[in-house]
């Protein structure tokens, strides 16, 4: 174990010092004993390169050709979903408030890049404000479960009295999404879970 955990600060500090390649190799190295899904440091290990992994898929942008773009993004947050669906197993509430505020904060994601994702240049105006119509129902679904995700952290929180970063973090997104609600009086309603995979929405067809 003492190896194990001097193995994750060596792969922690290279990621942190931009030795991307280098951190995920060393990194790596632990994650050939990730069947030990339990031990602290096989999780802290997870975590760290799933940071990885959300830097890289919040990084796609949604630009012409659009549905090229669509498909790589959504599969990422697919990967993503699965992976966080995985770790939220465990039965650890500081754990749980992390990972599911990450996978809040990729559904938002995903609904902002559809929003503000590159419009075809040949569209006339009407064309146009149909197209942003029909891409604002679209990011509905996604809305709606990041706002049920960020609640069910607090509601974990709440329950388990962790009430850490990823807790407070919610807490100020839910401020901005649903200011009505929850900008002066707080109130967590009781949340149920919404991100057992598969995942929560199919984007099929064109625009």
């Amino acid at each position: 174990e003492s190896n194990a955990y001097i193995t994750y600060k060596l792969g922690y500090i290279q990621l942190k010092n931009g030795k991307k390649l280098e951190g995920r190799e060393t990194l790596n190295q632990l994650m050939k004993r990730k069947r030990e899904m339990g031990n602290p440091i096989i999780i802290k290990t997870r975590m760290l390169l799933m940071e990885e992994k959300y830097t890289t898929y919040t990084e796609v942008k949604l630009v012409n050709p659009f549905e090229e773009t669509l498909k790589k993004k959504t599969q990422l947050l697919d990967n993503l979903l699965i992976e966080y669906s995985d770790l939220a197993k465990q039965n650890d509430p500081d754990l749980l408030t992390e990972v599911l505020f990450h996978m809040a904060a990729a559904l938002e994601n995903f609904k902002d890049s559809l929003i503000n994702s590159e419009r075809p240049s040949e569209l006339t105006k009407e064309e146009l404000e149909e197209y942003n119509f029909l891409l604002e129902e679209k990011t509905y679904p996604y809305d709606e479960q990041a706002v049920k995700a960020y609640e069910k952290v607090i509601h974990v929180g709440r329950n388990t009295m962790a009430l850490n970063q990823w807790v407070q973090n919610s807490m100020g997104r839910l401020s901005i999404l649903r200011p009505a609600l929850y900008k002066r009086d707080f109130a967590v309603i009781e949340a149920e879970p919404v991100f057992i995979y598969p995942k929560p929405v199919e984007l099929g067809g064109s625009l």
